[in-house]
């Protein structure tokens, strides 16, 4: 994960949210990047989205996709 990370971390087309609860243990992670299509020119897409199984169910996956909605 760790090379995964340092790959897409320079690039300003991708962006990771990171959810850490109350222990600061990350319990979440959203992977948004910026894409181009042909038929409709440049869009975010939702590259990856990971909820730790015993904080499902709270509401954190929605909250990251709204943060990155803005």
């Amino acid at each position: 994960m760790k090379a995964r990370l340092s790959a897409v971390s320079p690039s300003a087309d991708h962006v990771i949210y990171v959810y850490c609860d109350d222990r600061t243990a990350p319990s979440a992670w959203l992977h948004v990047m910026r894409t181009f299509h042909l038929e409709s020119g440049f869009a975010a897409e939702i590259a990856g989205l990971v909820v730790n199984e015993s904080q499902r169910g709270r509401g954190i996956g929605a909250a990251l996709v709204a943060e990155a909605i803005g």
